[in-house]
């Protein structure tokens, strides 16, 4: 499947406040939003003549994709094209090729500092996962400057230029090589800024030199990066017009268990661009390093997350940086993390991530979604967590103080942040078992009656297996034999230079969970009140 030219469906254009009037006159848009005298047609036989659709309907074939054309018919006869089209049995539907274009815009290039990292807690995820080889994202959009010192070692060239019909798909704009740089450049090569997720990018070329392409090559880009590898696809991209052809290529990706992400727009009003507004995709808005939603970005109850795009650093070709902003620099960002949560649990499936981007989001705006700020904030570091596979284990024993015997049935609470989230009880050796924990601090708090409570903390790491040993003591043990002692009248004499009261043997004269001294001291143990008192 290739493209000849930026043709095809609503023209796409980035999503960056981009209003330069060059743009505009150069591209082939109609103020209507479509490409003047371009037909999508798609059929239900892949083996249809072509020839068939020529003859009946009028117009001449400009591209070709599976059971699908691309047709040019005189300008102002589009209608009566798709009219005619939609008599013939095999045509399941036809449509306008609409324009699509990049949502972004230039900003002062004094702006170097990556402030937006910090702000989805990307640094503070990197400490448990930064990205892996065998993921790959694929950035829908402008190409990529595949030789960008940031960039050039993640690059994978299974991508494709649909915009110029050959496998180069090099950035003559700079739109996709800022998304890409943002989405996954080089950390910790001296150079630079470094990527929300270190994982391999390939490029599908759909939008030309001035930003814009169609939704034919936006089809065409989509189903080929879901052919070739891509775990997820960000789309930096949209255009105003629903496209039946469009959501089928999105809809299929993520059937093939694709993670699709796409920018909302730049229009500032209550309008989610498409392929964003789809079901299979993830709409994202943009926010500023204060967390608050962007002038220009758009919302709707279809848009699902935001993330940081406002005077965003990042690279540019030829071999530079500079700033941009817009909904399409939020995109590569939850892009990052996607494959972030991906590298950290490859099991996951692409509805798996979705949620936990989802539920891991900080929640801006009003009290859970809401359609200025969906979800929320996307988090790298919460969804990463939530992400790796809890198999931590915490085993443990709990044994009498004055030997190694366990004690049976005793109540044992596994607590984080102050809340019990799991109680077992020890078998008759004493033994307990909490498994499938996530990584992080939990507290084991032990009770049982006629015994003293006692507690200790854990610090677990992921998958790792931490070994518990407590002791308890019994209310009232004078002989530290592990038996409660009888109730009736009983004088006693301990005597520490004897080593009654041994140094690694507790007793609780009072009662009270506070340890006696040794030393020559007379003990009643009283009947009628059932405890030992010190006197």
């Amino acid at each position: 499947m290739h493209i000849k030219a930026v043709k095809g469906l609503h023209i796409v254009s980035f999503f960056v406040m981009y209003t330069i009037l060059a743009c505009v006159l150069l591209s082939p848009v109609s103020a209507s939003g479509y490409v003047p005298g371009e037909v999508i047609v798609v059929f239900d036989d892949s083996a249809m003549a072509l020839s068939d659709i020529v003859e009946k309907c009028g117009g001449s074939v400009i591209d070709k994709a599976d059971n699908a054309v691309l047709v040019r018919v005189a300008e102002g006869t589009e209608a009566s094209f798709i009219s005619r089209a939609m008599k013939i049995a095999s045509v399941r539907y036809a449509e306008r090729n609409g324009v699509v274009r990049a949502l972004w815009t230039p900003n002062d290039p004094d702006w170097s500092s990556q402030w937006a990292p910090k702000a989805i807690c990307a640094d503070k995820a990197w400490d448990i996962v930064n990205g892996s080889e065998s993921i790959k994202i694929a950035i829908v959009d402008t190409g990529v400057d595949y030789n960008h010192e940031d960039l050039k070692d993640h690059y994978d060239d299974s991508g494709y230029d649909w915009v110029n019909n050959d496998d180069d798909p090099m950035d003559d704009h700079g739109h996709g090589t800022h998304c890409a740089g943002i989405a996954s450049a080089v950390m910790d090569n001296g150079l630079g800024i470094a990527g929300v997720s270190q994982v391999k990018i390939m490029a599908e070329k759909v939008l030309d030199r001035w930003g814009y392409g169609t939704y034919w090559t936006v089809g065409l880009g989509i189903e080929h990066a879901a052919d070739h590898g891509a775990d997820v696809i960000s789309m930096s991209l949209g255009g105003d017009s629903y496209s039946r052809w469009l959501e089928e290529k999105c809809d299929d990706a993520w059937d093939k268990g694709v993670i699709l992400v796409a920018a909302a727009g730049n229009d500032g009003s209550e309008s989610i661009n498409y392929p964003a507004a789809f079901d299979s995709v993830i709409a994202v808005g943009a926010t500023d390093k204060y967390n608050r939603r962007t002038y220009y970005s758009n919302y709707g109850d279809d848009l699902e997350l935001v993330a940081p795009g406002d005077n965003i650093y990042s690279t540019l070709p030829p071999n530079t940086y500079g700033t941009k902003s817009g909904t399409s620099m939020a995109t590569p960002h939850v892009a990052g993390v996607a494959a972030l949560v991906l590298a950290a649990n490859s099991s996951l499936s692409n509805e798996d991530v979705r949620t936990i981007l989802h539920e891991e989001a900080m929640d801006l705006g009003a009290s859970g979604k809401d359609k200025y700020y969906g979800y929320g904030l996307v988090d790298a570091y919460q969804s990463v967590l939530a992400a790796v596979k809890p198999n931590g284990v915490i085993r443990g024993r709990i044994l009498y103080t004055n030997n190694q015997s366990g004690i049976p049935n005793v109540n044992v609470s596994l607590m984080r942040d102050g809340e019990i989230i799991r109680d077992t009880k020890t078998n008759e050796m004493g033994q307990f078992l909490f498994e499938g924990l996530s990584e992080g601090n939990y507290s084991i708090k032990v009770s049982k009656p006629h015994f003293f409570d006692n507690e200790t903390d854990v610090s677990l790491i992921s998958g790792d297996e931490s070994d518990v040993s407590l002791r308890m003591w019994i209310k009232g043990d004078l002989n530290n034999n592990g038996k409660s002692a009888d109730a009736g009248d009983v004088s006693l004499m301990l005597k520490g230079s004897v080593l009654i009261i041994e140094p690694d043997w507790r007793y609780d004269l009072n009662n009270n969970g506070k340890l006696a001294d040794a030393g020559d001291v007379l003990l009643i143990l009283k009947a009628s009140v059932g405890y030992i008192e010190l006197i």
